[in-house]
């Protein structure tokens, strides 16, 4: 083997004095060396120091401030302890809270009877790709009571192709600008329906129907628009063992293409939601 290398060595040596040859690697074989050398530097810099990446904390904090529905146990610490009695600081509190408040995950559970409860959901389906669809123009058009039109949806998908499975569908209506503003956000009125945005059958069927969708978010508190009265939106999505994020917070803008999400939400064995913690990696 070394004796075919060499002999082909010293062929290449004997054709390189050739002038015309010469010539020709001169013009050809410099500019490649040249980004041959570019290519290693660049690949060996991305092993040393990885690929730049920008993590999005997509989750409100839990406070007094939280937002909850009427009727439902809203966050409170019903115990807490900070102490430096013993000669080192010690604290400790006890909450409690509603599922449904805050930054938070619909289990299939949620509204149907022999779905996924939180515990249940395969945990692969928390490390997902991503894409945000942006309705916050439509909203400011056409006013707190929009509900996604099902064709626009579709055409706004299309921008994405091809989508890749174990996606997770982000949902802007630009609302996170009211929170933690509870009479903005929910626009109760006297009969306590609410006044935002959101799906409706046949929008949420559109997902629905696209397998490569494993849940949605939102940055509104529910998946249906607030003056839905049978939340369709839930019971379809929820129906084909998708997830729902309520509450998400959604301040930034984002590029019109995937990214990756990480989705950690409390491991209630019982749960039909939970409190959730929400990472957007964009690269």
């Amino acid at each position: 083997m070394f004796g075919i290398f060499q002999k082909s060595w010293q062929f290449f040596r004997k054709l390189a004095n050739i002038p015309i040859i010469s010539t020709l690697l001169k013009f050809v074989m410099v500019p490649f060396l040249i980004q041959f050398v570019l290519m290693f530097f660049m690949v060996a810099y991305k092993i040393a120091y990885g690929t730049e990446q920008k993590i999005v904390d997509l989750t409100w904090e839990f406070d007094e401030k939280t937002i909850y529905w009427p009727g439902f146990q809203k966050f409170n610490y019903t115990k807490k302890i900070g102490t430096s009695e013993s000669g080192y600081w010690y604290a400790g509190n006890e909450f409690q809270a509603a599922e449904h408040g805050g930054t938070h995950l619909d289990a299939p559970y949620h509204f149907i009877k022999d779905g996924w409860k939180v515990a249940d959901i395969p945990i692969n389906r928390f490390f997902a790709n991503a894409i945000m669809v942006d309705f916050s123009s439509e909203v400011e058009a056409h006013g707190s009571d929009y509900i996604v039109d099902a064709k626009l949806l579709e055409s706004k998908l299309k921008s994405f192709e091809p989508i890749q499975n174990n996606t997770v569908l982000l949902i802007k209506y630009g609302w996170s600008k009211y929170w933690p503003d509870k009479k903005q956000y929910m626009r109760l009125d006297d009969e306590q329906v609410g006044h935002y945005p959101g799906l409706d059958n046949s929008s949420a069927t559109v997902i629905a129907n696209d397998d490569r969708f494993i849940g949605i978010a939102v940055d509104t508190s529910s998946a249906d628009a607030g003056i839905s009265e049978n939340y369709a939106a839930h019971r379809i999505l929820l129906g084909r063992n998708m997830y729902i994020l309520e509450n998400t917070k959604m301040v930034e803008h984002f590029p019109e293409k995937m990214f990756t999400l990480v989705v950690a939400p409390m491991k209630l064995t019982e749960g039909s939601g939970a409190p959730v913690r929400i990472f957007a990696v964009l690269t």
